[in-house]
Parts: structure tokens; C-alpha cells; sequence
């Protein structure tokens, strides 16, 4: 993703590709790409409220059902814990229906939107963009 923004629009990212321990301040727009929710959870306790972190990306997948909220850490925190659950209590997709190569570029290219626009109209609290490829059903919150 790093050399596809550079060569597509001359943007310079910084990517953390290590495991987060809670130890590093964020800042900036943070993503996440997790496959479970315990990190998730840990990234959320370090950028909930922060002044430093101006929007925060959540996307999930199951199959052919993508998730992906945008939350702004300072309003939106209420809304998005309701969101959260443990690993336990996950449904698992069975093994073909991980990786659906269409779902994750559906994902990614709607990350990429909802960048763009938080640039003009910052996101304020949580929203919810459901992407169904099983109904062909794009909605948000």
C-alpha cells in the first residue's frame, strides 16, 4: 500500500508493521489490519480520547461481508465500544471464506474514500460502512 500510494499519488505513509504493545503514541490516521479482537481492542485503549489521532480505522471482514468503522477517538468512543466483543465470541469463517480477494480491495478502496473525505468533512463520532457482496448492498451510517 505504501509504494501504490507513492507511485498513484506522490503520498508518504508510515507504516508500523510491528505489534502494537500500548508503549507508542499514535497519531495521525490510525488503521488498523488485525484478524482479531484483542489487538484491536489494545490499539483502541491508546488513541481512545487522544488529541494526537485524528481518526481511527477499523475494518472487519467475514466472508463476503466487510464492516468498517470511522471513529473519531475524542466523540465517538461510546459508540464504537458497543462494537467490540472478545475473540470468543467471534463467529469463524471457514477457512475458504477468509481471504475473498474482492471483499479486501472493496475494503481498502472504501478506507481510501473515507480518508479523502475526512479531509473536507472530518469525521465526528462513529461510523458504519456495511459492505454485503452476498446482497450487492453498500450502506453507512
Amino acid at each position: 500500500m505504501k509504494s501504490i500510494l507513492k507511485d498513484f499519488e506522490d503520498v508518504n505513509i508510515i507504516v508500523h508493521p510491528e505489534k502494537h504493545q500500548g508503549s507508542k503514541d499514535l497519531n495521525g490516521i490510525v488503521i488498523t489490519a488485525l484478524d482479531t479482537m484483542l489487538p484491536r481492542k489494545r490499539i483502541w485503549d491508546s488513541v481512545k480520547g487522544s488529541d494526537n489521532v485524528e481518526l481511527f480505522i477499523d475494518p472487519r471482514m467475514g466472508g463476503r461481508v466487510a464492516r468498517i468503522y470511522l471513529v473519531n477517538p475524542k466523540n465517538g468512543i461510546e459508540e464504537y465500544e458497543k462494537t467490540l466483543y472478545t475473540d470468543e465470541e467471534s463467529a469463524p469463517e471457514r477457512c475458504t471464506e477468509r481471504t475473498i480477494i474482492y471483499n479486501v480491495l472493496g475494503i481498502s478502496s472504501l478506507i481510501c474514500k473515507a480518508i479523502e473525505d475526512h479531509f473536507t468533512e472530518p469525521v465526528q463520532g462513529c461510523k458504519e460502512i456495511i459492505l454485503d457482496y452476498q446482497t450487492y448492498t453498500l450502506m453507512r451510517s
